[in-house]
């Protein structure tokens, strides 16, 4: 059976708790900003300026755990964002939700360093891929309970309330990770990660003896790793694709096959409904054809998902079977395969570096491929899909 300690069961929980309660509050944001007398480009400010700030923050805290361990910075985390989630429920200005919204940003970058842990304590491939598995359907039963929440919530609950309920469960996240994370230190990182069998792959990192990588040596030993770079690379170009394709995705569904606000709802409903279903599935396609089989069989899937929706437009249910295919069963495929490879060719005490590198350049991606579809979409409205 799955070998998982309880630790790791409290960050998969202390995560769906924040899904949960980020997606009561995430989408009322927009309309209290408009409350505010803020206009479209505000608005969307809101949006890059979390990101920017994530960008920024993501290597920088991932280096850090690498260095004083992971529940030290995963703990003052939940802090940050209990004081952040706080000041918002008091933003009564454009410019005070903007500057809130930058330091809620810096203080959710620990995601990598929460993936991190997870790595590090969870030794078997087979454990890992399930583990991987229930992290992802947990988040996202959590995002739809707070999805179906917030319908109910929208014109009853104050915003200020609604913010100062995201504060409580980042306290009650704060109790559950000071009660049952294990704290790892920094020397036995370093050990876990020397001790590896040396391979080509392997970044090169200092022996419990040595001193520590400083943050730029970390950044600089991966970067100059062909293994390391050339998985940073693919998952920059990766999500670079799937932000270009889902930038004017809403109007593609409108003029090729007719979508209108309730087929949209339906739609990502059953994407999200997609990833819980294929959640069980995905851990035995991994165990039988291996992690990087198991990433060309996702995006070979994903492309051909895009060609049936130009070859096919105007057939009513191909966007939701392509939907549900794309994201469920074949983004399930490159997320958790991915994570195989990462671990595979990264030590232990280089992972948080990693894993925030990963997360800064694909928030990169993330900011451009969208206004980059649209403007290719503007152009010609089958470039974005191929």
């Amino acid at each position: 059976g799955m070998k998982v300690t309880a630790d790791i069961y409290a960050v998969l929980i202390t995560q769906t708790l924040d899904a949960l309660a980020t997606m009561i509050v995430l989408p009322t944001i927009p309309f209290y900003a408009l409350s505010l007398g803020a206009n479209a480009f505000t608005i969307s400010l809101l949006g890059s300026a979390y990101n920017l700030s994530q960008m920024v923050c993501s290597p920088a805290l991932g280096a850090l755990s690498d260095r004083v361990g992971r529940k030290t910075v995963m703990v003052v985390g939940l802090m940050g964002q209990a004081l952040c989630n706080g000041a918002m429920s008091y933003s009564e200005s454009v410019a005070a939700l903007l500057a809130v919204r930058v330091a809620v940003g810096m203080a959710l970058s620990t995601g990598p360093v929460e993936m991190a842990y997870i790595m590090d304590s969870v030794h078997s491939e087979s454990d890992l891929s399930h583990v991987l598995a229930l992290q992802r359907f947990m988040t996202s039963a959590g995002a739809l309970l707070g999805l179906s929440l917030v319908a109910r919530a929208l014109d009853e609950v104050p915003f200020g309330l609604l913010c100062r309920g995201l504060v409580c469960v980042n306290i009650l996240n704060l109790v559950i990770g000071i009660s049952c994370w294990k704290d790892v230190a920094p020397k036995d990182l370093a050990q876990s990660g020397s001790s590896a069998p040396a391979s080509p792959s392997s970044v090169a990192v200092p022996s419990a003896k040595e001193e520590q990588l400083g943050f730029v040596d970390s950044i600089r030993a991966i970067f100059t790793n062909n293994t390391t770079a050339l998985l940073l690379l693919v998952s920059w170009l990766y999500t670079l694709g799937y932000g270009i394709g889902d930038g004017p995705e809403i109007v593609f569904l409108k003029e090729h096959f007719a979508f209108g606000k309730n087929e949209v709802c339906y739609f990502f409903m059953a994407t999200n409904l997609s990833s819980l279903v294929f959640a069980t599935v995905v851990p035995h396609i991994i165990a039988s054809i291996g992690a990087q089989a198991a990433c060309k069989l996702g995006c070979l899937g994903a492309a051909a998902c895009m060609l049936a929706l130009i070859l096919l437009s105007g057939v009513g249910w191909v966007p939701y079977a392509c939907g549900v295919l794309e994201v469920g069963l074949f983004g399930s495929l490159i997320g958790l395969g991915y994570m195989h490879l990462v671990r595979k060719s990264c030590p232990e005490s280089s992972m948080g570096t990693m894993l925030g590198l990963q997360s800064a350049i694909n928030g990169f991606a993330g900011t451009i491929g969208p206004p980059t579809g649209g403007a290719l979409y503007d152009w010609n409205a089958l470039l974005p899909y191929v």
